[in-house]
């Protein structure tokens, strides 16, 4: 047996030293609950109602990540869940931790969170992007929320980010320290606010509201996945802002080119064909008569040869569609018809963007090869 250790203190000599033991404590992150604009969706939500659909999961309130799922329908809901937000704003959640240890911490430990970086492509370099949050003070003990907001914003590149991390470290300065979880979600980061709402005008089947998480408003998956992975880490290649949007119109557009767009889950054998706007096959009742975007990811349709995306005008004062090349291709508004020029084939593009009144066409021969392509813009037939 060890010789006792005793006090060499003269006020205290000949009795044994008294030693504080070591408190273990640890933390664990169990919730996470981004504040979105907007969440995400299946492509195959039939409603309001159909949570099962909604890329959201319950627990008490509502959440994007759980260490536990414990409601049924969400254990059948993609993991990682996709989240989306703009390249304009800052990432904000909130977390729930939880004091797993027997101890609570002796001192109110800080945590910090780290996340996964990004890339954006630039004029003559590539560079690397992560969200910097300032560490939030947590508790001693017991379950508690923390509010995280970045400090800055990626501003103006887009990102498909599968597997976008959250990591969560903590210290007392007591020699509790250590990692309380890391979480994943799929990142889809747009260029700047989406432009949904011009669906909802046109097309109410699109006012996709979740009742679980106070009716705030989705899109639907495929068009998030289809566009940011296509345009993934552009935004500032070029000089001008004009000149970036028709760089990421381009590389979104390549995704059409070849009639082989499809769901990114839930695949199709036959592909998705595209949206004609109306079609003499009815949809069900949830998607009006009129076959719709919507319709079209949910339920898809097949066009052998020509793909159509286009954008409903009005058209009472005769209002048309011309190239802005002012070659002799035409549109008419309400047909979509344009002026015929044997062997070719057309395939439109809506632009939702601050070039509202416009979209591009592209023109293909018999072999399916592009023949050009062409910016269309509205005017008014006298």
């Amino acid at each position: 047996m060890a010789d006792p250790n005793y006090n060499t203190n003269e006020n205290n000599i000949g009795e044994p030293k008294q030693t504080c033991p070591l408190i273990h404590a640890s933390l664990e992150v169990i919730k996470i609950k981004f504040d979105t604009k907007y969440d995400v969706c299946s492509d195959k939500v039939k409603g309001n109602n159909d949570y099962k659909n909604f890329y959201i999961l319950k627990d008490g309130g509502y959440y994007h990540w759980l260490k536990k799922r414990i409601d049924k329908e969400d254990l059948k809901k993609p993991n990682p869940i996709p989240i989306t937000f703009s390249s304009k704003d800052k990432l904000k959640f909130t977390a729930t931790f939880k004091v797993n240890s027997t101890d609570d911490f002796p001192k109110i430990p800080n945590i910090t969170v780290v996340t996964s970086d990004m890339y954006a492509d630039e004029l003559y370099t590539c560079t690397k992007f992560s969200y910097d949050f300032d560490a939030q003070v947590g508790k001693a003990g017991g379950e508690f929320d923390l509010t995280f907001e970045s400090k800055n914003i990626p501003d103006g590149f887009i990102q498909f980010s599968p597997y976008f991390t959250l990591t969560f470290e903590y210290s007392d300065g007591a020699g509790n320290s250590g990692i309380a979880g890391t979480c994943a979600f799929d990142l889809f980061l747009t260029w700047e606010t989406p432009k949904y709402r011009l669906f909802e005008v046109s097309n109410l089947t699109m006012q996709l509201k979740c009742n679980e998480n106070g009716n705030k408003r989705n899109i639907l998956e495929s068009l998030l996945y289809i566009g940011c992975k296509q345009a993934d880490r552009l935004g500032k290649q070029k000089v001008e802002r004009e000149e970036n949007e028709e760089h990421i119109l381009d590389n979104i557009f390549n995704e059409f080119t070849n009639c082989r767009v499809n769901r990114r889950r839930n695949q199709l054998a036959n592909y998705m064909g595209y949206w004609r706007g109306h079609s003499k096959a009815l949809s069900s009742q949830e998607f009006s008569d009129l076959r719709s975007l919507r319709f079209l990811l949910h339920d898809y349709t097949k066009n052998a040869l020509t793909g159509v995306l286009y954008v409903k005008l009005d058209s009472k004062k005769g209002e048309a569609f011309k190239d802005d090349k002012h070659t002799k291709l035409f549109v008419d508004p309400v047909t979509a018809n344009f002026s015929p020029i044997p062997g070719k084939k057309y395939l439109y593009e809506t632009v939702n963007n601050n070039m509202e009144g416009c979209f591009r066409v592209t023109v293909f021969n018999s072999q399916n090869k592009i023949v050009k392509r062409v910016k269309m813009v509205k005017e008014t037939v006298l």
